[in-house]
């Protein structure tokens, strides 16, 4: 359940995103609308690769047929993703910190998302994930819960939804500051200047 309302507000994610973006194309702001497409871009990336898992299918592939870590695979499966919004927010900073109500959802949702990325590429990684559940699970569960389950299934997911829903608060705060009142808008002298 948890999964499917991460997909939910990743979703959302991406179509306002691409809302932002056309709404900054019809104005002629460049950075804003360059911003947003590459936002909408690394979310619909993240449904996708959240939804339909392949990510795991091409790193069972790599590591039969041609013997690669799975590490690999799934560091550059989340490189790919994570490359659009990362460049929008190094290139084009100015638009999402535009407004100072913005910056801690936009960068708190974004850390979550590069913190839950490296912990699940490093979850076998000297058992990460099996020995800090196995700590853990006696401490909130009375240790009836696996470890490497409470941490793939029940902390994972629940720090994605955190970060997707912190980010989508962000996401609102600039909807509403941008859209809903144009007149204090980002505003850029002439058409199309950076």
């Amino acid at each position: 359940m948890v999964e499917y309302v991460q997909w939910f507000f990743m979703a959302l994610i991406t179509l306002a995103g691409a809302a932002l973006s056309g709404f900054h194309f019809a104005r002629g702001e460049r950075r804003a609308c360059f911003f947003w497409a590459l936002v909408a871009i690394s979310f619909i990336f993240m449904v996708i690769e959240d939804a339909g898992d392949p990510r795991h299918i091409v790193a069972g592939y790599a590591s039969d047929l041609l013997g690669w870590d799975n590490r690999y695979v799934e560091g550059t499966f989340f490189m790919a993703m994570g490359l659009p919004v990362v460049y929008a927010f190094l290139r084009y900073w100015k638009t999402p910190f535009y407004y100072p109500q913005t910056r801690l959802y936009l960068i708190v949702g974004a850390a979550l998302y590069g913190m839950v990325a490296t912990a699940s590429i490093l979850r076998h990684q000297a058992d990460f994930y099996r020995r800090l559940g196995g700590r853990l699970s006696p401490l909130l569960f009375d240790d009836n819960v696996p470890g490497f389950f409470l941490m793939d299934f029940m902390v994972e997911e629940s720090i994605e939804l955190m970060a997707a829903t912190i980010f989508f608060c962000g996401v609102l705060v600039y909807w509403r500051k941008t859209i809903t009142s144009p007149t204090h808008g980002i505003s850029y002298q002439g058409r199309w200047r950076k």
